[in-house]
């Protein structure tokens, strides 16, 4: 997964930001459009997961990916 290929997803749906669907295990996904301090776009996808963990993917149009965890 890339920002090109989240940005093209989002933009075939038609669907406006902030959106969720559920993945493939039944978890939330939340889809957000972020700017970064330095003003790089990224999509945040925030998964919650099963494990009542929430997990943080960034993709940033530079090609950056980061990924943290939170409860």
């Amino acid at each position: 997964m890339t920002y090109e290929s989240i940005k093209n997803q989002i933009a075939e749906s038609g669907e406006e930001l902030p959106i969720s669907a559920k993945n493939e295990n039944g978890e939330l996904v939340i889809i957000e459009e972020r700017f970064s301090e330095e003003g790089n776009p990224y999509y945040k996808l925030t998964t919650v997961q099963n494990n009542n963990w929430c997990r943080i993917n960034c993709y940033y149009a530079d090609g950056t990916i980061d990924e943290t965890y939170e409860r």
